[in-house]
């Protein structure tokens, strides 16, 4: 009872209380106590043990405590970001994004892809003042995602009115039917935006590819989508300037009528680049080795249809 009591503690200090403090300061002010707090501690260091451990197979590391910090900062940034959507305006954010690459010029239905890098709910913004106003794909979140008792729960309930005040128009979980949702959404002009960069589950048709100089096998499912409705499609990456605090968004476009492999040879082209520039802010290095395989690995037999979670 004691053990259980210090968890839900220690996660309603770190997921509501500290983040939602320093969203009230200004945000050049807090960004440097985001910096400050990233030198240790807040329930991060031993992911960020974790995350180093298994990045060193892939990628060298040079300063192991500067990489460990910034992806410390980059856990932090992402939990202030939730009472951030919630405190600050619209107009706020305008002012902090720096945007690369173009939006398209025809709004609507689009298949918008982004990873598990950076950190980027407040992409919905940017997205519904371009015409590309998007539901979010994603599974149904539990305590452990976010802390280790059961009050972490409730940050997944914050986030959601999060997402809806930054201009998501709702949250898609995968499963039995989401598949047909999906087209359904497409069909009707709306936008969904998912992240394939994820362990494939037990049948699961994959799609294969290079990341970081090893063989690497993602799900299919959003791709098989794409091309089946030719939906324009769009890569997005969401970061933050470590320097300033200011968020970076990048805009690749994927050739029009492209089929699912161009779409995956697209995404893993955009990933292994961001990967490179700054390793640190994936949050999935702990599945990178269930990603990850020998390029000999035997492949196994692919059924050709949609992922099971999208069917």
């Amino acid at each position: 009872m004691i053990d259980a009591i210090r968890r839900n503690f220690a996660d309603a200090v770190q997921l509501f209380v500290v983040p939602c403090l320093v969203a009230l300061l200004p945000w050049r002010l807090g960004y440097a106590c985001l910096r400050r707090m990233a030198r240790g501690g807040h329930g991060l260091d031993a992911a960020a043990e974790a995350a180093c451990a298994i990045a060193r197979r892939y990628i060298a590391i040079d300063d192991e405590d500067a990489w460990k910090r910034r992806f410390r900062l980059f856990k932090l940034v992402e939990r202030v970001d939730t009472w951030l959507l919630l405190l600050r305006p619209a107009r706020w954010w305008r002012r902090q994004i720096d945007v690369a690459g173009s939006w398209p010029t025809s709004p609507g239905r689009h298949v918008l892809l982004t990873y598990h890098w950076g950190g980027g709910q407040w992409v919905f913004g940017p997205l519904r003042e371009q015409g590309l106003a998007a539901h979010f794909i994603a599974r149904r979140t539990e305590a452990a995602d976010h802390g280790s008792g059961r009050i972490a729960r409730g940050i997944a309930t914050v986030r959601g009115r999060a997402l809806a005040r930054a201009g998501c128009l709702g949250v898609l979980f995968v499963g039995d039917g989401s598949r047909a949702r999906i087209v359904e959404v497409l069909a009707q002009g709306d936008s969904v935006l998912g992240m394939l960069d994820l362990p494939a589950r037990a049948q699961q048709a994959v799609f294969e590819g290079r990341l970081l100089d090893h063989a690497v096998r993602l799900p299919r499912g959003l791709l098989d989508i794409a091309a089946e409705c030719q939906a324009p499609v769009l890569l997005l990456s969401c970061s933050v300037d470590t320097a300033t605090g200011r968020r970076v968004l990048r805009l690749e476009h994927v050739p029009a009528g492209a089929d699912e492999s161009v779409i995956g040879a697209h995404y893993l082209c955009h990933l292994d680049a961001r990967l490179r520039e700054e390793p640190a802010i994936w949050h999935l290095w702990e599945a990178a080795p269930l990603m990850l395989v020998d390029a000999d690995a035997d492949v196994g037999e692919e059924t050709g249809n949609a992922p099971a979670a999208l069917q």
